[in-house]
């Protein structure tokens, strides 16, 4: 049997959407591939971007039915919705590969996880 992989991933939860109403979500930036015990990488196979979002759907429905906030009842027929509520999308490594790809990357995720300088509190 293969040895286990350790996976990378960046969750980010935001709590609004574009219009400031409630809508709960989540964003995350996944890894194409695992660390392994030995400190080396493995890539991993492709998934469609549709199996993601399916797999990513299930799992999701499952752990809400799991935890008692949701229905079973309801999760059968929100599987049935043409617009699902979930999307995956997969970007090309080359992209990512690209320096000032991933500096921007960066940067974007450090910026919406970082407070800005001028709400800090001033020094007691």
């Amino acid at each position: 049997m293969a040895p286990h992989g350790q996976p990378a991933f960046i969750l980010y939860v935001q709590a609004f959407g574009d219009r400031v109403t409630f809508n709960p979500h989540i964003h995350a930036l996944v890894a194409d591939g695992v660390f392994l015990p030995s400190a080396t990488y493995r890539l991993l196979p492709p998934v469609s971007e549709q199996a993601l979002c399916q797999a990513l759907r299930l799992k999701v429905l499952d752990l809400l039915c799991d935890e008692g906030v949701m229905d079973a009842g309801l999760a059968q027929r929100m599987l049935k919705w043409c617009h699902s509520g979930f999307s995956a999308i997969a970007l090309a490594l080359l992209y990512l590969l690209h320096p000032c790809s991933r500096r921007s990357t960066i940067a974007f995720a450090a910026k919406a996880t970082m407070p800005k300088a001028d709400n800090a509190s001033p020094a007691t």
